[in-house]
C-alpha cells in the first residue's frame, strides 16, 4: 500500500470522526442539561418519603450522586432513613445505604445461636431450612424464654424504589431444578448459595441467598 494513500485514509478517518463528534457531543450534552432542568409534577414522594404498600412502613430516601449507566441497574449513592429502626453504623449517621438487602429481627449472641439462625441444631442452613427462628432462652439480666412471634416479624427483601417484600416459605417456584425455599407475593424467588463469600464483612459462616425478581434481575446476598 502506498504510504501516501495510507496517510490520506488516516486523515480522512480523523476528519470524519471530528465531524461526527462535533455534531454529537453538544447535542447529547444539551439533552443532559435539559433533563436535569426540567420541572416535573410533584407526587406523594417529593420529600423523599416512601410508603411500603406491603407493610405500611414509612421511610425517606435521598440520592446524593447519580450517574448514567450502560444497563437498567442504577449507578448511584443514596441513603435511607426509616423512623424507629436501629441506628445505622457508617458514614451517613442515622441513615443507611439505600441498596438491595435482606433483613429481619433475629436473636443476638446467645449460648446456642449467633444472629441469623433458623435451626439452633444446624445454624449454617439459614436458607435451605428457611423458616421462622426458634424459641430462645435469654441469659441474665434479661433472662426468659421468648417465642418467635415475640421478637420476629418476618424476613424481608428490600429493593430500592419498591420497598420491602416479605420472604414467604414455599410458593410458586420454577420447575427447573434446584431449591427455591422462599418467594414473595410480588413474584421474586429466593434460592440458596452454599456459603458466604470470603470477602464478607459479617464474620459469619453458613449459607447465603440469591434472589431473582420477575424481570430476571439476580441479586446475590453472600
Amino acid at each position: 500500500m502506498p504510504k501516501s494513500w495510507a496517510l490520506g485514509a488516516a486523515i480522512a478517518v480523523s476528519i470524519g470522526c471530528s465531524s461526527v463528534c462535533a455534531q454529537t457531543i453538544p447535542e447529547e450534552y444539551a439533552k443532559l442539561i435539559q433533563e436535569h432542568s426540567r420541572i416535573g409534577t410533584l407526587d406523594g414522594g417529593f420529600f423523599g418519603d416512601q410508603i411500603g404498600l406491603s407493610t405500611g412502613s414509612l421511610s425517606f430516601v435521598q440520592t446524593d450522586v447519580a450517574l448514567p449507566g450502560n444497563n437498567a441497574l442504577p449507578v448511584r449513592a443514596a441513603r435511607r432513613f426509616a423512623p424507629g429502626s436501629a441506628p445505622a453504623v457508617g458514614h451517613f449517621g442515622d441513615w443507611e445505604l439505600d441498596i438491595p438487602h435482606l433483613h429481619g429481627v433475629f436473636a443476638g449472641m446467645t449460648a446456642n445461636m449467633v444472629d441469623w439462625v433458623v435451626n439452633a441444631a444446624d445454624p449454617d442452613h439459614r436458607c435451605s431450612e428457611f423458616n421462622a427462628p426458634p424459641e430462645i432462652n435469654s441469659a441474665p439480666p434479661n433472662a426468659g424464654i421468648f417465642s418467635p412471634d415475640e421478637y420476629w416479624q418476618g424476613t424481608f427483601f428490600y429493593l430500592p424504589g419498591g420497598g420491602d417484600q416479605e420472604l414467604l416459605l414455599g410458593g410458586d417456584v420454577p420447575a427447573t431444578g434446584g431449591g427455591y425455599p422462599a418467594t414473595t407475593r410480588e413474584g421474586a424467588i429466593a434460592r440458596c448459595l452454599s456459603a458466604l463469600a470470603s470477602t464478607s464483612e459479617s464474620g459469619r459462616t453458613g449459607e447465603g441467598f440469591e434472589v431473582v425478581t420477575p424481570d430476571g434481575t439476580t441479586y446475590k446476598f453472600d
